[in-house]
């Protein structure tokens, strides 16, 4: 059967119009809200793929629709030996068989570590879209073209085939990833046959038990023949953490980082028994406000810490798992990049869910985001310095913090005298 187009101008004119229209879906209906800006992970992202295509063309034995033709040519591989073949049928055969390899290779790349390093680049995307789909280091995509070139040797697949094959894989891997809203129905129709975004997003949790669900890229028939399927994730696809627990901020953003990235060691946990890690619900306060209680009294503890470390300690090395091997600046902006994630993560859910704030909750976050200001405003002052005035004649730096605080106080005695003088029927008092 011949192409009627060469195989890369086929391929390369069916992605970009994959990307293009799965990258307006996305802005016209995202699933997820972003949290962060897509600019900096887009780089990495479209970097690798630029790379990887590359290398793949430059090395000509990886090339899988020329060992389909070789195969033709002398016969090899199964199909071959099975004899003569309608080409619908061929192409079929081939498409089915070609996607259960690739199921299983993605199940090899996550059960064995150094394999698991280097897959692992594609799984530490903080948010999952369509240049999700083609975030892979360049040593997975040799190790797996040349899996798929050992594949269609054995298999005698057909070129037509092969190159139906491949166009499919890399349109499924952009549909899978995309940060698009399906329907409901139409995902529970769409998900008998092909991988939808909803089913793979579930694989790119930070629950590892989740992660090692959904393997498939074009076809689902194989996640529910060998039990590896599951169609929600438990805390649902707002509320859901994406990524790999330990590498957050500049370790997964940037193209030279991402290549350098299977060299870094993951963090592990308490009982050293995998990497993940994932917080339970109990260890935490039942009600909000309790929450923000603890969260405020680890603000002081955290606060008092780091003001008792000196800048000389920050290019010095730190032994946790989220410095990745690194300093002490390293661990810190990344617990900041991490706060900021599941900020989003939070204000995602709350829209999602239609949870909106009453007008006093909105105060509250105002008061509370000036108050962090202030706070800040007066973070690395002397003792010397915070006595001093801020200008000639001025008030000095405690006066004014002194001032915020009566302000405040006089304002909540205000409060509870209202409070209490409308309790009593007498209406609120005069001043």
């Amino acid at each position: 059967m011949e192409l009627a187009f060469p195989e890369p101008v086929l391929r390369l004119g069916a992605f970009v119009i994959c990307l293009a229209l799965l990258t307006a879906a996305e802005a016209a209906a995202p699933r997820r809200r972003r949290a962060i800006r897509r600019r900096p992970r887009w780089a990495g992202n479209v970097g690798l793929v630029i790379l990887d295509t590359a290398l793949v063309r430059a090395i000509p034995f990886l090339s899988a629709v020329a060992m389909a033709g070789l195969a033709e040519a002398r016969g090899w591989g199964l199909l071959q030996a099975i004899g003569p073949l309608p080409d619908w049928v061929a192409i079929a055969a081939s498409v089915a068989l070609l996607d259960l390899a690739i199921y299983l290779q993605h199940v090899l790349f996550h059960a064995l570590p150094a394999l698991w390093r280097l897959h692992r680049v594609h799984h530490t995307d903080p948010e999952v879209d369509v240049t999700t789909g083609v975030r892979f280091h360049p040593v997975e995509i040799l190790l797996s073209a040349a899996i798929r070139v050992g594949v269609v040797g054995l298999l005698g697949a057909p070129v037509a085939g092969v190159v139906v094959f491949e166009i499919l894989l890399n349109a499924g891997s952009l549909f899978s990833h995309a940060n698009v809203r399906v329907p409901a129905r139409a995902d529970r129709a769409l998900r008998t046959i092909i991988v939808t975004p909803d089913m793979h997003r579930v694989h790119h949790s930070i629950d590892r038990a989740e992660r090692d669900c959904n393997f498939g890229f074009t076809l689902s028939w194989w996640d529910r023949l060998f039990g590896t399927y599951r169609a929600q994730p438990r805390k649902g696809h707002d509320a859901m953490a994406l990524g790999v627990a330990g590498f957050t901020g500049h370790d997964v953003l940037g193209f030279h980082r991402l290549l350098a990235q299977p060299l870094l060691r993951e963090r592990a946990t308490v009982d050293g028994t995998t990497p993940y890690a994932t917080p339970q619900e109990d260890a935490m306060a039942a009600t909000p406000r309790e929450a923000v209680r603890e969260l405020l009294q680890q603000t002081m503890a955290t606060m008092e810490a780091l003001l008792e470390a000196s800048d000389r300690e920050l290019p010095l090395p730190s032994s946790h798992g989220c410095a990745q091997g690194k300093d002490l600046w390293t661990l810190i902006t990344n617990d900041i990049d991490h706060e900021k994630i599941h900020t989003g993560q939070v204000l995602e859910g709350r829209y999602e869910s239609r949870i909106t704030a009453s007008p006093m909750q909105r105060l509250i976050a105002e008061w509370l985001e000036e108050r962090a200001r202030f706070i800040g405003s007066l973070v690395g002052l002397t003792d010397e310095q915070f006595n001093t005035e801020t200008a000639p004649g001025q008030w000095t730096y405690r006066v004014i913090a002194k001032h915020v605080l009566m302000l405040e106080q006089d304002s909540l005695k205000t409060l509870a005298a209202d409070r209490a003088a409308r309790a009593s029927g007498d209406g609120a008092p005069t001043r």
